[in-house]
């Protein structure tokens, strides 16, 4: 909507959630949840990364960051999401829609780079696991293949999305760096990640094209 009495995002979502819980009790939740996907499979998150929707990500991370600040037990009280809920109603970083592809899928094809490091850090945060295994997620998310083979990293090159490739070296990099920063072992580290990434390019899909 336009104009500056239009609601933000934030307030739409709040009243999204606000109404779910107000109508649903947990013992419906998963049924309802089955129709917010649809038979496409398409999660809002999806459709987040698909958009580039930024507000979209934030959003999700302030819930996440509230959910970690306080336990469920009050969350349940309050009728405000558990981490579970979140998962069923925004879907999994790593879920796929009916066709094989994942939010990182969309997110590459868009050029949203930003979106794939949301993903990222998302993904830790439903697996209680933040600070472990980053690059790990990361190329993992890059990784994902679709019906045709296809992998997220092969998205954003046929979309010519060039500033987006160059964030990722650089952001594959940096959380190589995060993990290790003990400078005798800083080559053998960084030495791994380019190693793991250029896997990563090299995956072929069904017509055996790669990155």
């Amino acid at each position: 909507q336009n104009g500056s009495d239009a609601p933000g995002l934030d307030c739409c979502l709040d009243e999204i959630f606000a109404s779910y819980f107000e109508e649903q009790d947990e013992s419906r939740a998963t049924t309802d949840v089955d129709d917010i996907h649809g038979e496409s499979g398409v999660t809002p998150l999806i459709v987040a990364c698909d958009k580039s929707c930024n507000e979209a990500l934030i959003y999700l991370q302030r819930q996440l960051g509230e959910l970690h600040a306080q336990d469920d037990t009050f969350f349940a009280q309050q009728s405000v999401p558990s981490r579970e809920h979140l998962i069923d109603i925004w879907g999994h970083p790593t879920q796929v829609s009916s066709c094989g592809n994942s939010a990182a899928h969309h997110a590459m094809a868009a050029g949203f780079g930003l979106g794939l490091d949301t993903l990222e850090h998302l993904w830790g945060c439903f697996e209680h696991e933040f600070q472990n295994d980053r690059l790990h997620r990361y190329l993992s998310l890059l990784s994902q293949t679709n019906q045709n083979g296809d992998t997220p990293l092969m998205m954003a090159c046929v979309s010519g999305h060039a500033g987006v490739m160059e964030h990722i070296l650089e952001h594959s990099l940096e959380l190589a760096l995060r993990e290790n920063l003990d400078n005798q072992i800083l080559d053998a580290t960084l030495d791994k990640a380019r190693r793991s990434l250029a896997d990563v390019f090299r995956m072929r899909n069904v017509d055996e094209c790669s990155a």
